[in-house]
């Protein structure tokens, strides 16, 4: 059997800093709300990684996992399989074509899988534009970045004099160096004529950290609902739950596909969703119009 042996290491290596993080802070306390109900700032990512403990137990368990996990895998060294001409001749042309903003290529990400695509530039506007014209998008003749800006700056400042937010979160969801949205395709090269999904990245953008604030504030209720799904994973396990408790015979098994979906979801009532499930809260705070700034 094949394995794919760099993501088994990441996986492992991934495991085993879980353990050790789990094991060095075991013993500390952090609270995950302040007295006011307020949730608290969201961590920056780190990439910090857990040193070797001082538990015996857990250090010995980690090297047999990994003693058993790659006691099969080989150390040869891998030759190349191109001539240095071969080589020169890629990086010229990805110099040349590939990175070249007058170029007539493009590369793009493969959907469902972790390799790139090499497409034509006007190909590539082509099938974007045609998922944009089945989306709920509506098109402006100006960039609202600026009205964006002001209006998370006066929900901020509202919320934070009103005691809903802290300074931190305050300060933390107003972006004065925001810029507009950025839509990029992913291309599906299992399916004919490789058709794309439209990837929209609101990286940056005015609302981006408003929207990690919602975040925090929906995660928790979200875990209640009956029909979530967090992965596969989770999927198999309801299946294995529904097998072991018996089907009832009249029961009708139905899958359903849904053709670009988030692009297709109205706002409104994307929006009407979140203030139900706000609604929901034994505890309503902080205010449940948190959801009126993209109203507005």
């Amino acid at each position: 059997m094949n394995y794919d042996w760099l993501e088994l290491q990441k996986d492992f290596d991934r495991f085993k800093n879980r353990m050790r993080t789990r094991y060095i802070f075991s013993k500390n306390n952090f609270p995950v709300n302040n007295n006011s109900g307020i949730p608290q700032l969201p961590k920056p990512p780190s990439s910090w990684s857990a040193p070797k403990t001082n538990s015996p137990e857990l250090e010995t368990f980690l090297s047999n996992v990994e003693r058993v996990l790659f006691e099969n895998t080989s150390r040869r060294k891998v030759k190349e399989n191109i001539t240095n001409g071969e080589r020169k001749s890629l990086l010229e042309w990805r110099k040349q074509q590939l990175f070249n903003e007058n170029g007539k290529l493009v590369m793009r990400v493969q959907d469902k899988g972790n390799r790139f695509v090499v497409v034509g530039k006007e190909t590539d506007v082509r099938k974007a534009n045609e998922q944009i014209e089945r989306s709920s998008f509506t098109k402006l003749n100006y960039d609202p970045t600026i009205e964006h800006i002001e209006k998370v700056k006066t929900w901020a400042e509202k919320y934070f004099k009103n005691g809903d937010i802290t300074k931190e979160w305050r300060d933390y969801v107003i972006n004065e160096n925001a810029r507009p949205g950025v839509n990029s395709t992913l291309y599906k090269t299992h399916k004919p004529n490789n058709p794309v999904r439209l990837l929209t990245s609101g990286c940056n953008t005015a609302i981006e950290k408003l929207a990690r604030y919602i975040e925090v504030i929906c995660a928790p209720l979200i875990e209640n609902m009956r029909s979530r799904i967090m992965n596969t994973s989770h999927l198999l396990s309801i299946v294995d739950e529904l097998n072991h408790k018996g089907i009832p015979e009249n029961t009708i098994l139905v899958s359903f596909d849904v053709v670009n979906m988030f692009p297709s979801i109205d706002n409104q009532t994307g929006i009407e969703a979140v203030r139900s499930i706000l609604n929901s809260r034994a505890i309503k705070s902080p205010h449940r119009r948190i959801g009126n700034l993209f109203v507005s």
